[in-house]
């Protein structure tokens, strides 16, 4: 970020910064993805990110990292959404065999090539950390990306909203997601309606400052009774047996999936 730039800064919460040391490690990021039946030009794409970042300053911030090593959220008051938050990239191949990663119903979900795309696209994402200029998962990172997928062929688009959860917990992030088809949906009939914000409290407070005084502490007969406790869960799943081929040598890294669940006509 160009220091010249005016813009809010303030430390990370607890939650916040235990999120964005893991997200380094390969978890805490949520991917959004929806597969359209049309295509889409990348200007409406990047008109309806920019409505976004107009209206949700938190997603043009970036976790930086000061002096003594603490974490903080930054929010520019400036961005260029067709840079920094929005890139375009080729229709994934897929071979039209294996498994389909997101929920789906016949009746509506017809298109198997278009939700193995899918599905293709959003393991890929999930696992692709958020990285920083020299191509590092370390401060300075942005917290919002926006993915699509256009195929002419097909008239078809992919569109994924990546999301970091250092900064927007699950919820956060689905409403976001609704918020941008609405907005995109608004952006191709061409009804939508921009309007800014203002800069004024752009940056909301950590989650540990909405908790009520007191009841964010345990006290030290609390504190004894859950240690006490985690022991004798660690004792108990100690026990449990490991993969007979596992081994230092053959260890596979760890990557995240999509958990899925095909529904038939009885399902439904």
């Amino acid at each position: 970020m160009d220091p010249t730039l005016s813009s809010f800064t303030r430390n990370l919460g607890s939650v916040e910064e235990n999120w964005t040391r893991s997200t380094s490690g390969g978890t805490g990021i949520a991917v959004f993805g929806a597969l359209l039946n049309r295509l889409i030009d990348g200007k409406h794409v990047i008109s309806s990110v920019e409505n976004l970042l107009d209206s949700h300053p938190l997603l043009r911030s970036q976790i930086v990292e000061n002096a003594k090593s603490k974490l903080s959220m930054q929010v520019s008051d400036s961005y260029s959404a067709s840079v920094s938050y929005v890139s375009e990239r080729t229709w994934p191949s897929v071979s039209g065999e294996g498994h389909v990663g997101i929920v789906v119903f016949p009746k509506d979900h017809s298109d198997k090539q278009g939700s193995l795309a899918l599905d293709k696209v959003i393991n890929e994402e999930m696992n692709l950390n958020f990285l920083n200029a020299d191509g590092k998962p370390a401060p300075p990172v942005r917290v919002f990306h926006v993915i699509f997928y256009p195929n002419n062929a097909r008239s078809q688009t992919i569109i994924a909203l990546k999301f970091h959860s250092g900064v927007l917990d699950r919820h956060s992030s689905s409403v976001i997601a609704r918020e941008f088809l609405s907005t995109l949906s608004s952006t191709v009939e061409g009804t939508l309606s921009s309007s800014k914000d203002s800069k004024e409290g752009s940056i909301l407070s950590p989650l540990e400052d909405f908790v009520p005084k007191g009841k964010a502490s345990k006290g030290f007969l609390q504190k004894g009774i859950d240690a006490v406790g985690y022991a004798v869960n660690a004792k108990k799943y100690s026990l449990l047996p490991f993969q007979p081929s596992f081994s230092p040598s053959n260890k596979a890294s760890f990557e995240s999936n999509v958990v899925s669940l095909n529904l038939g006509k009885n399902g439904e």
